[in-house]
């Protein structure tokens, strides 16, 4: 296909974001069919089938809309019939809107405008020279995705830098509501104007301190937001739940506990975070703390309707084979990654066993869904997302995990508010996103710098002034992102090296710093000292585990020639009492020989005796009797008869006597 004839996805978001506006269109449908048209005219179709219609969609404008949709929007076409999922073009189309010509040229003359922009600003920033297509990928997930790449800080700077530019304003602006309407298209298009099934949503520890308003003015909003749109689906019925997991209320119970001893000054924090920063001013003792925890639950439970979730089987022989929990997925896994993976992995492993198993097409549908915007989380979750898909062998599949930019871009779009009929949310602001993100970047190299300026001071490189100059210098840099200024957000994204030692000077003679600094240098002390008595404490306690050992060991040496004396003791006592065992037998077999041999004889005679009694007995009965020579031989056939018989019964009662004996 000619590259010319193809609408980069930016474009196709910006068209998007014009079509809505028309009051013509109203619904999702009518809109998709104009995309369609357009394929349709510059491809000279007469006659297609949904899957090729989908490849198309994807080729021209970087859609990715499911079939069921496409064969929705094609049949609600008046020019297109259908017959054996084959749809006819008539030969009288209706064609393209002039309305969608327009707005596609205009949207691909704006993207083409903005991506040039950014890619000479990048280049310029990195000295690289930077490909068009490689800056547009990077800004749709800067956009759409909430992914983090290689350019996002610089894309970020770009943006809040031209916060000022209304054009470069009015192009992003055209580009992020179109996107969001994007991310609705490919969210069951047909299903607008409010909430079809029950959801429960599970919410992540930083959008409830964000509801709370511990995160900044700006996290408050888009925490805000989210909410009313949660109220509105739940005006007429209630289709929205929203709770938190026991594990959160964990962490945030350890967060509250971290800042009591903050307060008490049992713990000290050279770096500040804003929820932290929030908790504690005001609090003097560790149980103002504990009023504000007991506050924070409070406001949740009455002002929000969000609570705790009371399920206790997720443990349970019935919910096994849903687990996802699993020693497989932490191989790998840096030390400081496993704990953070390990949690995400059971709450997502939570949510798949709430929803048993089941697989939906898409997010709003999924019955359970955690809103989070930790990166671990959400990367879990789609892990475990692809993997269903490859198991299942299905192109959609919900996520496990959403983050709060994402839930409230497809609330917005299902609860109908894509087609002019009311204003977006606050996180089709650019210019906010790019401060959130900016924002992030600054805390994360915030920490890096900590612990490199701590290893230093540790190893002697710097001095404690020095260490206390650096950490005074971090914790002026902005932590909120409505801190952040296009002006001077070079200054405040550069963590190097020289920055940091360029403002040691203006430490040492700012007369306001030096409380500060005295007041770090004795944190940094009480750290060391913690530190010597934590590995003096460690060597005290490896030596004792010595000696311990090492008493063990004698022990253990003393029980075994102990123990060898008297297996020496029990094979002589072994030996004799074979002996004495083995003339018993002897002298209890001679004993049996003995008595077999005497019963042999005694039954032998007897049967001698009876013998010769019948002969003498027959004899006389035959002298008595007969007087004939036949009848005296037949006497001898019977003597000898018997006498047979005699030495028969000799012979079986030996055999019977004398093997029975070898057998035993």
């Amino acid at each position: 296909m000619d590259d010319s004839r193809t609408i980069s996805l930016l474009a196709s978001f910006a068209t998007l974001k014009s079509l809505s506006d028309a009051k013509k269109y109203e619904s999702p449908y009518q809109i998709l069919a104009e995309f369609v048209r357009y394929i349709i005219s510059i491809e000279s179709i007469r006659t297609y089938q949904a899957c090729e219609m989908k490849n198309l969609l994807n080729d021209f404008f970087g859609f990715s809309i499911p079939e069921s949709v496409i064969r929705t929007t094609s049949r609600k076409m008046s020019e297109i019939t259908v017959k054996d999922g084959y749809y006819t073009i008539s030969e009288i189309g209706k064609g393209t809107d002039p309305l969608f010509n327009t707005k596609i040229k205009e949207a691909g003359n704006t993207s083409a405008d903005f991506i040039s922009s950014l890619t000479e600003y990048i280049s310029e920033q990195t000295g690289l020279i930077v490909q068009e297509n490689e800056i547009t990928q990077e800004l749709i997930g800067f956009l759409v995705d909430d992914q983090s790449g290689k350019y996002t800080d610089l894309i970020g700077k770009f943006i809040l830098k031209n916060e000022k530019d209304e054009k470069i304003q009015s192009e992003l602006s055209q580009l992020k509501s179109g996107s969001i309407l994007y991310i609705g298209l490919n969210h069951n298009i047909g299903e607008t104007g409010g909430i079809a099934k029950h959801l429960t949503l599970f919410l992540g520890t930083e959008i409830l301190f964000s509801l709370i308003g511990y995160n900044g003015k700006i996290f408050k909003q888009l925490a805000d937001d989210f909410y009313s749109l949660v109220s509105e689906a739940n005006r007429k019925e209630k289709k929205i739940t929203l709770k938190f997991f026991f594990d959160t209320k964990k962490e945030i119970d350890e967060f509250f506990y971290a800042a009591e001893e903050v307060v008490e000054g049992k713990s000290h924090q050279l770096s500040v975070r804003p929820a932290m920063a929030d908790i504690t001013r005001g609090c003097q003792t560790a149980s103002d703390v504990a009023i504000k925890r007991s506050d924070f639950y409070t406001e949740l439970r009455n002002r929000y309707d969000i609570t705790e979730d009371t399920n206790d089987t997720y443990y349970a022989d019935s919910s096994f084979e849903y687990n996802f929990e699993s020693f497989e997925n932490l191989k790998g896994v840096d030390e400081d990654e496993k704990e953070k993976k390990e949690k995400s992995a059971k709450l997502v492993s939570n949510i798949n066993k709430l929803r048993k198993g089941k697989c939906f097409s898409n997010d709003i549908d999924a019955e359970y869904l955690i809103v989070t915007n930790s990166k671990m989380t959400l990367l879990y979750s789609q892990e475990m997302t692809t993997s269903k898909k490859v198991e299942s062998k299905s192109e959609y599949i919900s996520n496990y995990a959403v983050s709060l930019d994402k839930i409230t871009s497809l609330l917005w779009y299902k609860l109908g508010n894509g087609f002019g009929k009311r204003s977006y949310p606050s996180n089709v602001n650019a210019v906010l996103r790019a401060r959130i993100v900016l924002s992030a970047s600054i805390a994360k190299k915030a920490d890096l710098a900590y612990s490199d300026i701590k290893k230093q001071y540790e190893e002697g490189i710097i001095t404690e002034d020095q260490l206390a100059a650096r950490i005074i210098t971090l914790r002026g840099k902005p932590s909120l992102p409505e801190e952040l200024q296009g002006d001077d957000i070079d200054e405040t994204m550069n963590f190097s090296s020289e920055f940091l030692m360029r403002y040691e000077e203006m430490v040492k003679e700012n007369q306001k710093t030096l409380g500060e600094k005295d007041e770090i240098i004795d944190v940094i002390k009480k750290e060391s000292e913690n530190k010597d008595r934590t590995i003096l404490s460690q060597n005290d306690i490896i030596a004792s585990q010595q000696e311990e050992l090492a008493r063990k060991d004698s022990v253990i040496a003393e029980k075994e020639k102990s123990l060898a004396k008297k297996e020496q003791e029990l094979s002589k006592a072994g030996a004799e009492l074979k002996k004495y065992i083995d003339r018993e037998q002897h002298e209890k077999e001679r004993r049996y020989y003995r008595k077999t041999i005497f019963a042999f004889g005694i039954r032998n005679i007897i049967y001698l005796a009876v013998m010769v009694c019948v002969l003498a007995l027959l004899f006389l009965i035959c002298k008595l009797c007969f007087h004939d020579s036949g009848t005296a031989i037949s006497i001898a056939i019977g003597v000898l008869g018997i006498l047979i018989a005699y030495i028969s019964k000799v012979i079986s009662d030996f055999r019977k006597t004398f093997n029975g004996k070898k057998k035993k």
